[in-house]
């Protein structure tokens, strides 16, 4: 079993239908390394994602306390206005987690074949042969924390309640589908 400069021997691969090429194994070891490293990229930038979202909600809610006159109260127009841009930042958000599952499925799935020829007796490799699909709530759950903190926003803009509480939960429902949709193109 040929020696690899970073892990140690190399896996032995399944016989081939054909003959290979000497340096496959190497080869698939490498890419299996950076499909793994895709993985934690992608999982890493969904956090910030969300992250940057509401912080970015957070200084709409600080540009409308500015804008307010002391004791007065905000001009509806520009409540409605910086409502608008929390809806928007708050979609473009929650579209990026959702191309970033798209991503993060792909690299699994990326993964999954390039270990495929890879003969595994210790089953070492198994968590890496599931389903790609696999961790969905993640996404869901950044999505759902995006959209309630964007009702909170809009109801501090004066946005009416039945507002407040439909335009999220459209919003919910529709970006994940929109978010995978996109991504895939």
């Amino acid at each position: 079993m040929p020696e690899t400069a970073d892990n140690g021997p190399a896996a032995p691969v399944k016989p081939p239908t054909q003959p290979r090429h000497p340096g496959y194994e190497k080869w698939l070891q490498i890419q299996y390394g950076m499909a793994h490293h895709d993985i934690w990229w992608v999982k890493g930038q969904q956090m910030k994602a969300g992250s940057w979202t509401l912080l970015l909600l957070a200084a709409l809610v600080s540009v409308g306390q500015l804008m307010t006159p002391t004791g007065g109260t905000l001009d509806p127009r520009v409540g409605y206005l910086l409502a608008a841009f929390s809806l928007l930042v708050t979609v473009l958000g929650a579209l990026y987690v959702w191309d970033l599952r798209v991503t993060l499925v792909a690299s699994r799935g990326r993964a999954k074949r390039i270990i495929d020829p890879i003969v595994d007796p210790e089953a070492i490799l198994v968590d890496a042969t599931r389903d790609p699909e696999r961790h969905g709530f993640f996404p869901w759950a950044i999505t759902l924390v995006l959209f309630v903190g964007f009702g909170s926003v809009i109801a501090h803009f004066g946005v009416p309640l039945c507002f407040t509480v439909a335009v999220p939960l459209v919003c919910f429902i529709v970006t994940p589908r929109l978010g995978e949709v996109l991504g895939r193109e």
